[in-house]
């Protein structure tokens, strides 16, 4: 029973920050080309996923990985990025 209340709140806090990751992807990504984007997006989606509750797979695509340097570029820089800048919305709740 914790271990599903464990991830209900996971998964809540996830949905909060939808809105704000999406914001954060557009503006980072801009200027680039649609694979960098792909894989920023997932990257970034790893990232705070890993902050959150490490055992969580990542969201990458291991083909556009061996493939695709765009994607793999994107991927690591949104993975990096969105990991080191986010702040879960418990933590974002207690500083103010």
């Amino acid at each position: 029973m914790k271990n599903r209340y464990g991830m209900l709140v996971v998964a809540a806090m996830m949905v909060g920050c939808a809105s704000s990751s999406d914001h954060l992807i557009r503006d980072r990504t801009r200027n680039r080309p649609p694979a960098y984007q792909d894989g920023y997006a997932d990257g970034c989606q790893s990232g705070q996923a890993d902050i959150v509750h490490s055992s969580t797979k990542y969201k990458k695509d291991a083909g556009r990985i061996a493939s695709d340097k765009l994607y793999t570029n994107g991927w690591y820089d949104g993975f990096e990025e969105c990991k080191a800048s986010y702040i879960p919305p418990v933590d974002r709740d207690r500083r103010n």
